[in-house]
């Protein structure tokens, strides 16, 4: 698993083949089949995964096949999923829409394939 601890700040795209976690900040996009951002955990950009968990804050958009946006989210843009959970708790701010494939629907999914 690939962990951005709380102390750390990335600037720029995160593409890892294995899990990644963000304590941290990250000013930019995450892809990876398995992302989990927790409580203390910021991404300032998309977020594009296979599994995706959100407690902590995401500004931007989000791109998953199985999202789960737990409590103490705080989420503003727009998801794209094929199956979605909203925990008691979560904060989101824009619009949500269900596609077959909703990885497919990323402005960078070629990035992703490649």
């Amino acid at each position: 698993m690939f962990v951005v601890r709380r102390n750390i700040k990335i600037w720029g795209t995160i593409q890892s083949p294995e899990p990644v976690k963000v304590e941290g900040l990250v000013d930019g996009c995450v892809m990876a089949d398995i992302i989990e951002i927790p409580f203390e955990g910021t991404v300032r950009g998309d977020v594009i995964g296979a599994e995706v968990k959100v407690q902590g804050t995401v500004i931007g958009d989000v791109y998953a096949d199985k999202l789960t946006l737990g409590r103490g989210c705080h989420l503003e843009g727009e998801i794209y999923h094929a199956e979605l959970a909203l925990e008691t708790g979560a904060t989101f701010e824009g619009k949500s829409r269900r596609y077959a494939e909703p990885r497919k629907m990323a402005p960078i999914y070629e990035l992703e394939t490649s």
